[in-house]
């Protein structure tokens, strides 16, 4: 039976850490078509567990005790401060070309994600995965943390394409895995496993920059099967590619509980309450230390990142 040892819980507590918390959506999200994700959408969207499309976040601690440095400490993901991605879909007429566009985003705060992980704990609808850092790797996700909030891109929420390090802002999970990017330990089997990729068609695609509506609804009824496919490489379509949070929480449940064979033993599968997880050490990895950021921040350029919240990648 998993569990964490009182000497692997202390060390825990006492070493530099970053912990990836994974939330599946309420009912699970069906990605087989655009009429099975539309429906997933509405499904989900009307049940009360909130987390509508699943969710990523992060906790980061640097206790100082290697360095000598004060000690640091977040938890925090990417969020959205409007309604405006539910109201695209439904009123505007963007249906599932809102996954490609961002909206205005906001930094969440530890004290409800406190909250809402002791709960996951007892419910066991979470999983994550801490890693044990060295502490040169700590103050390097922690001047990049830094960084993103002062540089404004925790204003800018998805879409699901958009990538942290070009400035781009980010959906939950793009913003989860960059501090795995940004301290060189996103393992392959991450960007082989945690990633869903499709050919969106482009008649279920509106958006500010197409002259196109399309009716969510008719998504969802999926009358005479129009929508009961993605589309086939020679048609006409906009390829979605993004780490998908789904996969990411069934993906660590199935490694801890041994269904899946991954890593050659580097790691310890643990649970805390019902909730499963794996603990990877990854003290012995130099981290690099080239620049963050590719981009301008919001402050610089507060046009470029107006055109972040209107077009896609």
């Amino acid at each position: 039976m998993l569990g964490i040892s009182l000497l692997l819980a202390a060390f825990v507590a006492s070493a530099d850490t970053l912990t990836l918390y994974f939330y599946p959506s309420p009912s699970g999200m069906n990605w087989q078509s655009p009429h099975h994700l539309s429906v997933s959408i509405l499904k989900n969207s009307a049940l009360p567990m909130g987390r509508t499309i699943g969710h990523a976040s992060v906790e980061l601690k640097c206790t100082g005790e290697e360095d000598g440095l004060p000690p640091f400490y977040d938890f925090t993901g990417a969020a959205g401060a409007t309604n405006d991605h539910r109201t695209n879909i439904l009123e505007k007429g963007y249906a599932i070309g809102t996954v490609f566009l961002a909206t205005r985003g906001r930094m969440e705060e530890r004290i409800a994600l406190k909250k809402e992980r002791a709960a996951k704990y007892v419910s066991g609808n979470m999983s994550f995965i801490t890693t044990f850092i060295n502490a040169p790797a700590c103050r390097r996700a922690q001047k990049y943390l830094t960084e993103y909030r002062a540089r404004g891109y925790g204003n800018i929420y998805g879409g699901l394409m958009h990538e942290p390090l070009k400035g781009e802002g980010a959906g939950c999970t793009a913003f989860a895995k960059s501090f795995y990017e940004i301290l060189g330990i996103l393992s392959p089997e991450f960007k082989r496993d945690w990633i869903t990729e499709v050919r969106v068609p482009e008649g279920t695609i509106g958006g500010p920059d197409i002259k196109r509506k399309v009716d969510f609804f008719a998504l969802f009824k999926n009358l005479g099967n129009k929508y009961g496919r993605w589309a086939f490489a020679h048609e006409p379509h906009r390829l979605l590619k993004f780490w998908n949070p789904e996969k990411m929480y069934e993906w660590v449940n199935a490694v801890a509980q041994g269904q899946y064979s991954v890593f050659e033993g580097r790691f310890e599968p643990v649970a805390r309450g019902n909730a499963l997880g794996l603990v990877l050490d990854r003290r012995p990895i130099q981290s690099p230390d080239t620049a963050f950021f590719t981009a301008p921040s919001t402050q610089e350029d507060p046009s470029w990142f107006a055109s972040k919240l209107l077009s896609p990648p």
